[in-house]
């Protein structure tokens, strides 16, 4: 369970046969991320040692192991053990120490003085070299934020921001977990400097604390590093913010210009759809030929391609035209002068759009138009009904002419009744039954005028 853990820091006392003797321990694990970060793709789970049975404990079971150094980053997760006592003689053992610190530390207990009178003399030149690996850390993740703001204006790689904000993450941990652990070692080389500073008393000894003071130091320093790793936590983030930021106003302006796209592609549908209705009728009786009117040439210079026109594309004006010609004469005449027709009119409950149809009944019947609102009308009450004519009853229908029809036939209705003598029309007719076979409509005394339109 201890050796799982982030870090701490402990003491005990107790006496052996010639006086009293200290020993304290401590953990620190600092988190080195280096120039390139990989996520990782599996993970270690935690296995509780805690739970284990007394034969199945091993000590060697650790989340985090070296094969991390392939994605980018290591854990340092050191142990410290020491034993002191009045006489000075002191024992150090550290433990999963990185090879250049051993060396580090060991060259300088070596080289420098170290005061034996105080339990935690030896101790401060191993916190010195704890506290660079601290600083390392720290400007580590620093090193990677400052890179990606550099790089800000590329594509965003939201698993980078998250790895290096994970990190900064575990760094932060670290910092504050050690620097309570120096906190404690502080305090407790504060109760033992007291019982020293008893005995030197006695003996006339200064009570100056090099010690003591170096702590402050560097737990002073400690604390600083913290602040450092929050502020780029925070930065880690802002970054993190601001990318989410730019895609979503990206997001807008590509919007924007997709409803613009849009807006352009209407009218190109609108001209498609009347290319279609020009050419689908007779492209597809050219299908049945095998023909096509039109073929794209390409070409090894991009700028050279074209489409080409068949030669057989006479076949299109000749079917196009002899279609447009069953509508019979062209209606090219002067302003305001409609011809008048008399004949029989066909009515029915449904729009006739169906020019062979249309022709069908015009032959059988002998009518010279259709209309759908007369049929219901002059069943009670007779009438004479004048339409305008406003289309050719086939598939191509609209309502263009349409108010002109219905004005003209207004217009002639009153000319009309106005050439009638009122005698004429005093007398009520019978109503009309419906015609048998071969017999032809009749014209009614009663006159009853449709405006389509109005």
């Amino acid at each position: 369970m201890y050796v799982q853990s982030n870090g701490f820091a402990g003491h005990n006392l107790w006496l052996d046969d010639n006086d009293e003797v200290k020993c304290f321990w401590s953990r620190f694990t600092i988190k080195q991320t280096y120039d390139e970060l990989r996520p990782k793709r599996t993970f270690t789970p935690h296995v509780s040692n805690h739970r284990a049975k007394p034969n199945e404990w091993d000590a060697e079971i650790s989340v985090h192991g070296p094969q991390s150094m392939h994605h980018g980053w290591e854990w340092y997760e050191m142990g410290f053990f020491a034993s002191w006592d009045p006489s000075g003689h002191v024992t150090l053992m550290c433990f999963d120490v990185p090879a250049a610190s051993q060396s580090t530390i060991y060259t300088t207990l070596c080289s420098q003085a170290v005061d034996p009178s105080l339990p935690y003399g030896s101790f401060t030149h191993i916190l010195d070299e704890l506290l660079r690996l601290y600083d390392n850390s720290v400007w580590s993740i620093r090193n990677h934020i400052s890179r990606w703001e550099a790089r800000r204006t590329q594509e965003t790689d939201y698993v980078l921001l998250h790895e290096i904000a994970r990190h900064g993450v575990h760094v932060n941990e670290t910092l504050k977990v050690a620097a309570r652990s120096l906190s404690s070692i502080r305090q407790h080389h504060e109760r033992s400097r007291v019982d020293i500073d008893l005995v030197g008393s006695k003996n006339k000894r200064r009570s100056w604390d090099p010690v003591g003071e170096h702590l402050e130091f560097q737990l002073r320093f400690l604390e600083g590093l913290a602040e450092r790793s929050q502020a780029n936590n925070a930065r880690i983030q802002n970054e993190i913010t601001l990318a989410f930021n730019a895609a979503a106003q990206r997001d807008s302006k590509i919007q924007v210009r997709i409803g613009e796209q849009a807006t352009n592609e209407a009218s190109a549908m609108r001209a498609i759809a009347v290319v279609t209705m020009t050419f689908l009728p007779v492209t597809f009786v050219s299908t049945l030929f095998g023909m096509n009117f039109f073929s794209f040439e390409p070409s090894g210079d991009a700028e050279s391609s074209s489409f080409i026109v068949s030669r057989h594309f006479w076949v299109y004006w000749a079917l196009f035209c002899t279609q447009r010609s069953k509508r019979g004469e062209g209606a090219v005449r002067a302003v305001d002068t409609p011809k008048l027709h008399y004949g029989n009119i066909a009515s029915s409950n449904q729009l006739q759009v169906s020019s062979t149809m249309r022709d069908g009944i015009a032959a059988e019947h002998q009518a010279i138009c259709f209309e759908m609102e007369g049929a219901g009308v002059i069943q009670s009450h007779p009438c004479l009904v004048i339409r305008g004519i406003c289309d050719y009853s086939d598939s191509h229908k609209n309502k263009r002419w349409q108010s002109y029809a219905a004005a003209t036939a207004a217009a002639f209705a009153k000319e009309l009744l106005l050439s009638m003598a009122p005698a004429a029309v005093a007398g009520k007719a019978e109503p009309l039954r419906p015609l048998s076979a071969g017999e032809r409509p009749g014209t009614a005394h009663h006159v009853w005028v449709q405006q389509p339109g109005l």
